[in-house]
């Protein structure tokens, strides 16, 4: 797939997350024999200002050997809902999974993510 068919091409899935308080959240959209998942943009909130940063991950094979494609902090500090579009999307592991992740809030915070992504060769 050309490079810039896959900058043009809109998330077709969805997933998200939103545990209880105090609890790390994974958002993953299933492996499917053949393609790959191909990362537009995702969200991270909460409900209230987390005790620490959070650490936020995307990796693909997320049961296998991992690969990391983005991995940042958002301070505690400085705390605000986070929407993120890729300008060129984040490429999967054909056959793989892709996960996100983000760590536990703390106290009585509750965090939540959002996850989208489109699929093909």
């Amino acid at each position: 797939m050309k490079l810039a068919d896959l900058v043009s091409r809109p998330a077709t899935a969805t997933a998200e997350h939103f545990p209880a308080a105090n609890t790390a959240v994974a958002v993953t959209h299933a492996a499917v024999g053949g393609l790959r998942h191909y990362v537009r943009s995702f969200e991270v909130s909460a409900n209230g200002t987390p005790v620490t940063a959070l650490e936020v991950k995307i990796v693909t094979d997320s049961a296998g050997t991992p690969v990391t494609l983005s991995h940042f902090y958002i301070p505690a500090a400085a705390f605000a809902p986070i929407i993120h579009n890729f300008a060129s999307p984040l490429r999967g592991q054909v056959g793989k999974d892709v996960k996100l992740t983000v760590t536990t809030p703390g106290a009585a915070i509750s965090a939540g993510a959002v996850l989208r992504v489109f699929t093909a060769e």
